[in-house]
Order: structure tokens, then C-alpha cells, then sequence
């Protein structure tokens, strides 16, 4: 599979009803609800060190956010 594809599913399950599973400590599965054979997995440890090398602070609080940011977010 693509990576272009992998972003596509990964954005398609999160627009539709989704379910999250951590399956092991650091890699947590997506899947969709009702179709589970539409399921993404994410590497956490891998995630956190490419954001460390790749983004800047900015990119990073873009994507990190705590429990007061969530609740001041407008939509």
C-alpha cells in the first residue's frame, strides 16, 4: 500500500465511527467501527521520533494539545 493511501484510510476512518486499541505499548490500531477489515495501525515511537527530528515547536503544539487547549479549540 502507498503512503498516499495509508493517510487516505487513516483519514477515512477517522471521519467515519472508529474504534482504538492499543496492540501492543507502542503501536495503537484504528479501525473502522462496522467494517473492520478497514483498520490502520500507528506507530507511536516512531511518530514521537520523527517529530522530534522533522517539526519545529510550532508543528508540534499543532499536534500535541492538552486537556485545556482541547477545551478552548473553536471549530
Amino acid at each position: 500500500m502507498e503512503d498516499l493511501n495509508k493517510v487516505e484510510l487513516l483519514q477515512e476512518i477517522i471521519g467515519s465511527s472508529k474504534e482504538f486499541k492499543f496492540e501492543t505499548d507502542e503501536i495503537m490500531n484504528i479501525r473502522k467501527y462496522y467494517d473492520t477489515k478497514q483498520s490502520i495501525n500507528i506507530n507511536f515511537v516512531a511518530l514521537m521520533e520523527i517529530m522530534f527530528e522533522k517539526l519545529d515547536d510550532e508543528d508540534i503544539n499543532r499536534i500535541l494539545l492538552t486537556d485545556e487547549e482541547v477545551e478552548n479549540l473553536e471549530y
